[in-house]
């Protein structure tokens, strides 16, 4: 199912470039773009949206007038030319804020981080939720790939980028460990070495010093091998 989403902004351009860039993601659809915010205020009573990329200064009502008045609003990215505006945005609990112009990049690490402000909404029926839900969008060979994460076995750090091995696939992404790390269900994956992060459902076998996924033994790295044997012990 594609997540939903429409454009406000009193500039058409910048709609123009949002939809452009959104037009790379096969999992969101444009229902409506607004240059006027009292035209998107009327559709939105009307109809149900996942999501809003909304400018701040607008003539005649704000972007934040325009939330505040809705009683119920879906997720929101803010996009906006102005950097003051920051604080006030998040203690809306927007999503996201990002700052004219916007690269493809950026507003993929938008997207990315309204995926897990989807899932951690998702009520579940006990403290441990469906580890297999969810995914991730990275940018590898020149595309946007959709990768869910029950399909990563594990992540590589190879110095200058990172390469996700899948069951069948390997996505070569210029993006640090450590910031990947960020994006992912902490209760799926682990860090075990300063060079890898591990899927804990695709592990075959683990030793005091290593864990074999498939054919590959990773070693686990002094720093993070008490903590790694403590839960893999505790998930026994």
């Amino acid at each position: 199912m594609k997540n939903t989403c429409i454009i406000i902004d009193d500039e058409p351009v910048a709609i123009e470039v949002i939809k452009t860039h959104l037009q790379q993601l096969e999992d969101f659809e444009v229902k409506a773009a607004f240059t006027n915010p009292i035209k998107a205020a009327g559709y939105l009573r009307e109809n149900r949206i996942d999501l809003i990329f909304l400018d701040i200064e607008m003539p005649v009502l704000s972007g934040f007038e325009l939330l505040s008045s809705l009683p119920d609003p879906p997720k929101v990215i803010i996009t906006t030319a102005h950097r003051d505006y920051a604080p006030e945005a998040f203690n809306m609990e927007v999503v996201d804020y990002l700052l004219k112009p916007i690269s493809l990049d950026r507003l993929l690490k938008a997207v990315n981080k309204y995926h897990q402000a989807v899932a951690s909404d998702r009520p579940h029926q006990d403290t441990h939720p469906d580890r297999n839900e969810g995914h991730i969008i990275i940018k590898a060979d020149k595309k946007f790939h959709k990768v869910l994460f029950n399909e990563i076995s594990y992540i590589e750090s190879m110095n200058d980028f990172i390469r996700i091995h899948t069951s069948g696939h390997k996505f070569d992404c210029y993006e640090r460990l450590v910031g990947m790390e960020k994006k992912l269900p902490p209760g799926k994956f682990l860090r075990i070495h300063r060079g890898y992060i591990i899927n804990l459902d695709k592990i075959d076998s683990f030793m005091n010093t290593s864990v074999q996924i498939g054919d590959k033994v990773l070693v686990m790295g002094k720093k993070y091998r008490e903590t790694v044997l403590s839960k893999l012990q505790d998930d026994q």
